[in-house]
């Protein structure tokens, strides 16, 4: 069995590490605690080669294959949530408007810059 590593009181991106996982002798789990609060077994070494920096849930609200990250605004439409994928491979996305109504719009996946289709 390799030596263990125990990287307990780092911070690696958003995690924090408060104590080493049980052992297993393959990817040396550390328990980890996100900047969110989300508690999470990780493997050593996807912490240290940077394959893990936050948890699922914070991940989720930076989705970076559209550039349209939730909380953003577009003119007066702030992003809620992902609604849905159609079959034309557009997203739709929840938004609401500085007035108060929501209505889904359209982000294009895929596309270097940010669009989101406001009508």
């Amino acid at each position: 069995m390799g030596h263990l590593i125990d990287l307990t009181g780092k911070e690696i991106g958003k995690w924090l590490v408060l104590k080493r996982g049980p052992n297993n002798k393959h990817n040396h789990p550390q328990l980890c605690l996100c900047e969110c609060g989300e508690e999470r077994l990780v493997g050593s070494n996807n912490l240290l080669q940077g394959h893990s920096k936050k948890c699922r849930k914070c991940a989720g609200s930076a989705l970076k294959y559209t550039g349209i990250r939730l909380g953003q605004k577009f003119g007066k439409w702030t992003v809620l949530e992902k609604a849905h994928k159609s079959k034309n491979y557009q997203t739709q996305w929840l938004c609401e408007c500085d007035c108060g109504e929501k209505s889904h719009k359209v982000g294009y996946e895929g596309t270097p810059s940010l669009r989101l289709r406001i009508d």
